[in-house]
């Protein structure tokens, strides 16, 4: 209160916080109008005014932070900041109860928990496995080796991943030669190259997934030989060659889509984009861009050129040469064409010239020049004699329009028996002869030499 006092004036107040009892390490705070005691302390005890002890620390419980939290070096006064992202649903994390060992990393099992591991020892890049002079690149590639399994090398994911007691195997590409246990000198190149091979030996594959499973086999392109199971001895060259090869040994394929249908036959060749596309039985040879292409189950069939041989569908044993050239009839076998001129029939042997059907050894459509004769066993059929031609014993002369029976020269014997039959024209004696002979009573001379003309 306020009392006056010989003229001075004495303002007097009390407080209950004057006389609050606080004791030794507590602070007084006012709440809901009254006064109270609190402790304050370092240590997060609840309920407590926060103070930093001694060291300048303090211990609290779950602190929210809206902005960053930020530690500083308190020497040199750089800081790191934790900074929440943006746009994110609130989430917590575990973290694990160790300070883990050297080498381990922090891995979540994505509820939050956070766990020390370590990592796959295959992960190391260059990391020697317990092999002679091999190496590996990757991640849990040549994990099954055996030690001791000498000079292979594996790079890429799980390349040659099941790899046992196998030796000089190389693989390149995710999953080559992955499932490769014991077998060895096989080279795979690309994706998934090889990828089937097992227990097989000396197979090269160069290419995604090309010659997933073979033996003694190689294979260049992507998708090439990649369905083989069983078959031997394959060489595919170009995208999908002998793609659908399985159990088919001996072929070779070069070229786009080369004996792209070859699957359980053998012994065919095709060198060629598209050549012997669709050909499913054995001992063809195509040589030539889509030289077969439609070919299907004709077997023992030889194209030879471009698009040769492309109307060819069932026929077997067909022989077409050329750009471009087809076989006579597309389903017939035993056929010859060489450039549309030369016909003939492999079966009988006929061959046509002009004629794609002969119907006899030699069949000609059209005439026929020769600088000589023609003789068929021992018979003069057509031609000129040369001076040295001098038959001995029975020759006959076939019937034919001839005008003369010339002497072309002199000094040569005349043949015993000399028989014309059928001549249609008259017979001249020349001026020149050496001896003379007689013709079934004719009395005509013949000369030593001589030349039958139309």
């Amino acid at each position: 209160g306020l009392a006056l006092s010989s003229g001075i004036l004495t303002a007097t107040a009390a407080d209950s916080f004057a006389a609050l009892p606080c004791a030794d390490g507590y602070v007084p705070y006012k709440s809901a109008g009254a006064w109270t005691c609190a402790l304050a302390s370092a240590a997060g005890t609840a309920d407590a005014i926060v103070k930093r002890d001694s060291s300048g620390n303090f211990v609290s419980g779950t602190a929210t932070l809206t902005g960053a939290l930020k530690i500083k070096d308190g020497t040199a006064g750089a800081e790191v900041s934790i900074v929440t992202p943006t746009g994110f649903t609130s989430y917590g994390l575990t973290l694990p109860a160790t300070a883990g060992s050297s080498g381990n990393v922090l891995t979540t099992n994505g509820s939050g928990v956070l766990t020390w591991t370590s990592p796959a020892a295959s992960s190391v890049t260059g990391l020697a496995f317990p092999s002679v002079g091999s190496t590996i690149v990757g991640i849990t590639n040549a994990s099954s080796v055996t030690a001791g399994t000498p000079r292979n090398t594996a790079v890429g994911y799980q390349s040659m991943h099941a790899l046992t007691t196998g030796s000089e195997n190389t693989a390149v590409g995710n999953e080559s030669l992955i499932n490769l246990t014991t077998g060895s000198n096989n080279t795979a190149v690309g994706r998934g190259a090889g990828s089937s091979i097992t227990t097989q030996n000396d197979n090269t594959s160069i290419g995604w997934y090309a010659l997933r499973r073979g033996t003694d086999s190689s294979s260049l392109g992507m998708w090439s030989l990649t369905n083989n199971t069983t078959g031997d001895k394959n060489h595919a060259f170009g995208k999908s060659s002998l793609y659908t090869n399985t159990t088919g040994s001996r072929n070779v394929a070069m070229g786009y889509y080369s004996l792209f249908m070859n699957s359980t036959t053998s012994d065919n060749v095709a060198i060629g984009n598209q050549s012997l596309q669709y050909a499913t039985a054995n001992n063809n040879t195509a040589v030539g861009a889509g030289a077969g292409y439609s070919t299907s189950t004709g077997a023992s069939n030889v194209y030879l050129g471009k698009d040769a041989g492309t109307n060819v569908t069932t026929g077997s044993n067909n022989i077409i040469i050329g750009a471009g050239i087809n076989a006579p009839v597309a389903a017939a076998s035993n056929q010859l064409n060489i450039g549309n001129t030369i016909y003939g029939n492999t079966s009988t042997g006929s061959v046509g010239i002009g004629t794609s059907a002969p119907a006899y050894k030699l069949d000609v459509n059209g005439i026929i020049n020769s600088s000589s004769f023609i003789q068929s066993n021992g018979i003069v059929s057509a031609g000129n004699l040369p001076s040295s031609y001098a038959p001995t014993g029975a020759t006959s002369i076939p019937g034919g329009n001839f005008a003369d029976l010339q002497n072309s020269a002199s000094g040569n014997s005349l043949p015993t028996i000399i028989t014309f039959t059928g001549i249609n024209s008259t017979l001249r004696s020349q001026s020149s002869y050496i001896g003379q002979s007689t013709i079934a009573g004719s009395g005509y001379a013949l000369m030593a030499t001589w030349a039958l003309v139309r």
